[in-house]
């Protein structure tokens, strides 16, 4: 029983290892535990649940549009939708996740700076991987974000960059001129 026990075990290793030298692709999607003290994992796991969707695979995702609910909290989704009415570019003009328009291949660290159970703050570092950006492309952006807990599910409640320090004012501030030009 000892040599079979022995036997598996070795089998797994082998494996284990010979997987580790063929997977040519670098696991680029990390977090890290949120401080001690009650405060909720999951923020980590949502924005690094988020950012997989940008690893190059699926070059079709939008967190915007139809699938804005699932990301952004009630009102900020309303805001992102009331903003790209009737086909129009608003206010946002490119993907506030990544600070582009375009991407490739991105990485992503996720820290979670502060967390109790209804809110979260983070910062996400982002990459460009593909090589077949530019430097300038490929130069880490900083992102901070705001999660709120809604029935036990994190949303975005605000997403920031140094492009648009604050996506929620940017959209309430168009929402505000839209409607004192009418």
């Amino acid at each position: 029983m000892k040599r079979y026990i022995a036997a598996i075990a070795g089998g797994i290793a082998l494996l284990a290892i010979g997987a580790a030298l063929v997977w040519p692709y670098k696991i680029a999607y990390t977090f890290t535990l949120p401080p001690p003290g009650g405060s909720k994992p999951g923020a980590a796991a949502f924005l690094t649940n988020l950012y997989a969707h940008y690893d190059g695979k699926d070059q079709d995702f939008s967190p915007l549009g139809d699938h804005a609910s699932q990301w952004f909290d009630p009102e900020l989704s309303s805001l992102i939708k009331a903003d790209s009415a009737g086909g129009e570019v608003g206010a946002l003009d490119g993907d506030p996740i990544c600070d582009c328009q375009d991407y490739g291949r991105l990485s992503a660290q996720v820290t979670v700076v502060t967390a109790d159970d209804k809110h979260a703050r983070a910062s996400v570092v982002v990459m460009e991987t593909d090589p077949h950006f530019d430097a300038e492309g490929r130069k880490p952006r900083t992102f901070t974000y705001d999660l709120v807990d809604i029935d036990g599910r994190w949303y975005i409640h605000d997403v920031g960059s140094s492009t648009i320090p604050s996506l929620r004012q940017l959209l309430q501030q168009a929402r505000h001129a839209e409607s004192a030009s009418v």
